[in-house]
């Protein structure tokens, strides 16, 4: 009779110390993906949000706000890696530039990847353009990056693109 007793003990026991197992893991990788969110690297700051699919996606967001006035909001830069491998950047600009030309990035006196408008929603139009490897490797090593874009007068207007933690901020993304 003891020996059945102390079986079930040992496996109430076993049962317990799987759980509070199972429970320290699943918060600590909980812990570790909310130390992520809104962590600074310079200019930089990561983000996440629910892809269309429910799934999260973390990425590198850039804001950049208005000299008069520094809550209005001028145009923001996002690079994730996309199904692990595609690297893009995300560019939501204002309304008043030209959609059909799309958008160029720009570092040093190099013309790099096209952005595509995909669409213009309430908070600015949406341009997204595929990175490189030596694209990214272009923009951390030259110190002038800007995304150029041709507003409704006809005028090439380069956003400044600030490379100050971009490296740092894509370690942490891997």
């Amino acid at each position: 009779m003891t020996t059945f007793l102390s079986r079930k003990a040992l496996f109430a026991i076993t049962g317990a110390a799987l759980l509070v197992l199972l429970v320290v893991v699943g918060r600590s990788s909980y812990v570790q993906a909310a130390l992520k969110e809104g962590q600074k690297f310079d200019d930089w700051v990561v983000a996440c949000e629910k892809d269309a699919k429910k799934k999260q996606v973390c990425f590198l967001s850039q804001v950049l706000s208005s000299a008069e006035d520094p809550k209005q909001k001028v145009a923001e830069f996002r690079i994730a890696r996309f199904d692990g491998k595609d690297i893009k950047m995300i560019q939501i600009l204002p309304f008043g530039v030209n959609l059909q030309s799309g958008t160029s990035i720009i570092s040093g006196k190099d013309l790099l990847s096209p952005g595509k408008f995909t669409t213009c929603q309430p908070f600015g139009c949406i341009a997204v353009a595929d990175l490189t490897q030596g694209d990214l490797e272009n923009i951390m090593t030259n110190e002038t990056n800007a995304v150029g874009v041709i507003g409704a007068d006809g005028k090439q207007t380069n956003i400044i693109l600030s490379n100050k933690g971009l490296k740092e901020g894509l370690e942490a993304l891997k």
